[in-house]
C-alpha cells in the first residue's frame, strides 16, 4: 500500500515513537522513546532523556532535536525521509558535542506507537531483499564457475 506523497504536521502531532538508535563505533543498538508535541516540542524517554524540537521540511521530511541542559552535551538531530508508511522512520542522526565538531553520530529506526500498524517495517523488507540478492549472487557464481570448468574441458 503507497502512502501519501506528503504529509503535514497534524500527521505526526502528538504521536509517540519507540526508537532504536545504533551510535557511531557501536554494535549495540540503544532503545528508547519520543513524543512529538502538537505545539513542535520533542520529549525523550529513559537512556536518552531530554527535551528539544521537531519539524517536518517539504512533508517528506521530519526532524527531531535532542537538546541538552545548557547545551553542556551539544545537540543530536535525528532526521528521516517519510516513506510510504508514516507510522515508521528510519534515518541518520547527526549531531555536535562542546568538544566535537557536527558529524554524522549513528542511524536509527523508529516504531509509531498506539496505532495500527498493517504493514511490516519497511526495513524488514529490506533485510529480506540483501538476503535473497546474496543468495542469487552466490547461485550466478557458482553457475558461472561451472560454465568455466565446462569450457576447459571443452578445449582439452
Amino acid at each position: 500500500s503507497g502512502g501519501r506523497e506528503r504529509y503535514t504536521r497534524s500527521d505526526l502531532a502528538g504521536s509517540e515513537w519507540k526508537v532504536g538508535i545504533n551510535w557511531r563505533d557501536s554494535d549495540k543498538i540503544d532503545v528508547s522513546w519520543f513524543r512529538l508535541k502538537a505545539d513542535g516540542a520533542s520529549e525523550w524517554g529513559f537512556f536518552i532523556g531530554g527535551q528539544g524540537r521537531w519539524k517536518m521540511d517539504d512533508g517528506l521530511f521530519v526532524t527531531v532535536s535532542q537538546d541538552y541542559f545548557l547545551g553542556w552535551n551539544g545537540k543530536r538531530l535525528f532526521s528521516a525521509k517519510i516513506g510510504n508508511d508514516p507510522n515508521y522512520l528510519e534515518g541518520v542522526i547527526r549531531g555536535w558535542k562542546p568538544w566535537e565538531p557536527a558529524a554524522v553520530m549513528g542511524r536509527w529506526q523508529a516504531i509509531r506507537l498506539g496505532v495500527e500498524r498493517p504493514n511490516p517495517p519497511p526495513w524488514h523488507d529490506l533485510e529480506e531483499r540483501v538476503k535473497l540478492e546474496e543468495e542469487e549472487a552466490a547461485k550466478l557464481a557458482a553457475s558461472q564457475s561451472d560454465d568455466s570448468s565446462r569450457d576447459d574441458q571443452a578445449h582439452d
